[in-house]
């Protein structure tokens, strides 16, 4: 059930991310001054049939992880012997998966940034905590105990991910706006850039070292490689003003980072104490 919900997650972020950016471009009176685009890319001109389309794979999505996150629960007290991390975790499930449904209520009347900062991070926090029942539940090889080495690095990447997260959605909240925020903009864009860069020695470091078990190896790959991706749709954003299909590609590529660095930090986390 967990890795079902964390499937149906992934299609509420990707659907999420279409009808966020859509809505920004949609909403800005002088598009595109307050952010250069390629042109006959405009969001206003999107075909309204998939817009409605991907707004009921929204709503039906939504639906489906509610219902998927009540299972869970229900499982995880009926299980015997009741463990209290997994009964701690899926407690913390479902009060996120509330809080996200009234704030989706209350997005569709706000824009703000604030709203679109709780949306994103609260559905990708939704897809870790998701994430992590996945792991806790899923029958997987230890991990060698020189992996737990990795676990400072892995945590570390795991946290600044988030970050850059929220940069990016402040970052992209700016540039749907106004020029007017052009000063907030340089700072949460350079900042965003920097914890990229480190990204990418975190992740690469996680790929490369030594001490990474054949698994653990094989995952830091796939971060890096997750992460030159990011990097390269943050770069042809910027270069061609911010096309929807490379705004889209990021967005989705974080969520995957953001599973990948997870599952990582999880083994490494967890040889770490084996250590001990």
């Amino acid at each position: 059930m967990a890795s079902v919900a964390v499937v149906i997650v992934l299609v509420i972020v990707a659907s999420s991310a279409y009808l966020r950016q859509t809505s920004m471009r949609i909403n800005c009176p002088d598009w595109p001054m307050c952010a250069q685009r390629i042109a006959g890319q405009d969001a206003e001109h999107a075909p309204p049939a998939l817009v409605g389309a991907v707004r009921l794979a929204h709503r039906l999505s939504a639906t489906i992880a509610g219902v998927a996150v009540m299972l869970i629960f229900f499982l995880t007290v009926a299980h015997r012997p009741r463990l209290r991390a997994d009964l701690a975790l899926s407690a913390a499930i479902i009060v996120l998966t509330v809080f996200l449904a009234v704030l989706g209520r209350w997005s569709r009347a706000s824009q703000g940034p604030l709203i679109t900062l709780g949306n994103l991070l609260g559905g990708l926090t939704l897809l870790a905590l998701l994430q992590w029942m996945r792991l806790r539940t899923s029958p997987i090889h230890a991990a060698p105990e020189d992996a737990g080495r990795l676990a400072p690095v892995a945590v570390i990447a795991l946290a600044l991910a988030f970050v850059a997260i929220a940069l990016g959605a402040l970052v992209s909240f700016d540039q749907s706006i106004s020029t007017a925020h052009a000063a907030s903009e340089g700072v949460f864009a350079f900042t965003h850039l920097f914890t990229g860069v480190l990204m990418l020695l975190l992740t690469g470091t996680l790929a490369l070292h030594p001490a990474a078990g054949r698994t653990e190896r094989r995952i830091g790959i796939t971060a890096f490689v997750l992460a030159i991706l990011q990097a390269l749709t943050g770069w042809l954003s910027i270069r061609f003003g911010y096309p929807l299909p490379a705004a889209l590609a990021h967005n989705l590529l974080a969520a995957f980072l953001l599973i990948a660095l997870e599952t990582v930090a999880y083994r490494c986390a967890g040889a770490a104490r084996a250590q001990h």
